[in-house]
């Protein structure tokens, strides 16, 4: 890097303030999110399930041991967010 030039470490932009914390972290995430497009998703959504069915192979087992506490998370977390999604009023 040539002096002069901003880094990542500078912020996110230039001219703009530079957070600090979890917070700066969003903002940053959210920015990255806003530049993808259709296919950059459908790739990101192809990685997560290969990603999730490398993991599924070695952790098999152990899911089977205690699959009813990833039935009950699943019944929680899913019951939640369909109570949210359902009762959401208008924005």
């Amino acid at each position: 890097m040539t002096r002069g030039q901003p880094s990542i470490r500078d912020g996110f932009e230039l001219g703009q303030k530079k957070k600090e914390g979890i917070v700066g972290v969003i903002q940053w995430a959210e920015e990255r999110t806003k530049s993808l497009n259709i296919w950059d998703i459908g790739i990101l959504k192809i990685y997560c399930v290969l990603f999730g069915m490398i993991v599924g192979a070695y952790v098999s087992s152990f899911v089977r041991d205690q699959i009813w506490w990833f039935v009950g998370a699943v019944l929680v977390l899913g019951g939640g967010l369909g109570y949210r999604w359902f009762t959401a009023g208008p924005r």
